[in-house]
């Protein structure tokens, strides 16, 4: 039976990712602090580690187990929040994952995927779609972060696939999980959120005065079940897409323009929840526009993406 090593599986777009290596006759190691995700799983073939992912521990188990494979998905995510307290994202996005990836080469692991963010382009100042030669200019510690562990990942023993994740949004596999931490503030969390309100008399958005063509963000999101199969595909066409590369970069979006407002008005009229529009001030570090060119994903991974569509009705379900 295969193995795979999840950091961070426990969280949400982990959850999503063990599930997926689950229906693929995996057997799955979960390393997890529970420190936000806390969705576990119930199978024979799941193995739950309650760690610190940089820990001697984990360091232990991949040679113990000799686990060839790990998908790295633990970080501070709130890019808002990295803002606020820049230390945390440096420790726990760069220092703890400098020390796991020496772990990783003791333990002489094949194939690192790692999870990345569209953060990591910063202020584009670019209406069209970036490809993964755009340069990168992150404007927040988390992008940051993101992006120095990028640059450690270049030069290691094993072969790795950084995937950069734009918007990733809807329920889980057979709707089990959603974006449930209470301190992300991320859009369709938020009016998911709304469902569970018993007063709704408006929905606030940051900032009406974007340069785009209503005023507000324009976002590319992505399915979490589709980000899923993308972290599955990455380590099962491995040894194909790194045949003469050590270190290749993929964009994870869909290539589909949305505004903030789009969506919270077609979440309004699909949940039928009934509220008015408020707008505050922008956020800092909040981008105009940022759009995905997911050619070379496609063309490698050879994958079918759902939608924003398709994630706005699933969290209505």
């Amino acid at each position: 039976m295969k193995e795979i090593l999840i950091t961070g599986g426990a969280g949400y777009i982990g959850a999503a990712t063990a599930q997926y290596f689950l229906k693929k006759k995996f057997k799955v190691y979960v390393v997890d602090n529970l420190s936000t995700g806390k969705n576990l799983l119930k199978d024979k073939n799941y193995l739950f580690i309650k760690s610190d992912f940089s820990n001697k521990k984990i360091a232990q188990l991949l040679i113990d187990k000799k686990i060839k494979n790990v998908i790295h998905l633990a970080a501070s995510i709130d890019n808002n929040e990295s803002v606020l307290r820049p230390n945390k994202y440096y420790i726990n996005n760069y220092l703890k994952v400098k020390k796991f990836i020496k772990n990783c080469e003791k333990a002489k692991i094949k194939y690192f995927i790692f999870s990345s963010s569209a953060a990591v382009y910063g202020k584009t100042n670019c209406f069209k779609p970036i490809n993964e030669k755009f340069k990168s200019k992150p404007i927040t510690p988390y992008g940051k972060s993101k992006l120095m562990s990028e640059k450690l990942l270049k030069n290691t023993k094993f072969k790795t696939i950084i995937l950069r994740y734009f918007n990733v949004a809807g329920p889980t596999f057979e709707n089990l999980y959603r974006q449930n931490f209470n301190g992300y503030k991320h859009l369709l969390k938020k009016l998911s959120d709304l469902r569970f309100s018993k007063n709704i008399d408006y929905f606030k958005i940051n900032g009406n005065d974007y340069n785009t063509y209503d005023g507000t963000c324009v976002r590319d999101f992505i399915h979490v079940q589709d980000i899923a199969k993308i972290n599955y595909k990455a380590i099962y066409l491995s040894s194909k897409i790194l045949k003469k590369n050590k270190f290749k970069i993929f964009n994870c979006g869909t290539s589909i323009e949305k505004s903030v407002l789009e969506i919270v008005k077609k979440f309004s009229v699909l949940s039928k929840l009934k509220f008015k529009i408020k707008f505050v001030k922008r956020r800092k570090g909040d981008t105009d526009f940022l759009l995905s060119d997911n050619k070379l994903l496609k063309n490698s991974f050879d994958i079918k993406l759902l939608g924003i569509d398709k994630i706005i009705k699933d969290l209505v379900k």
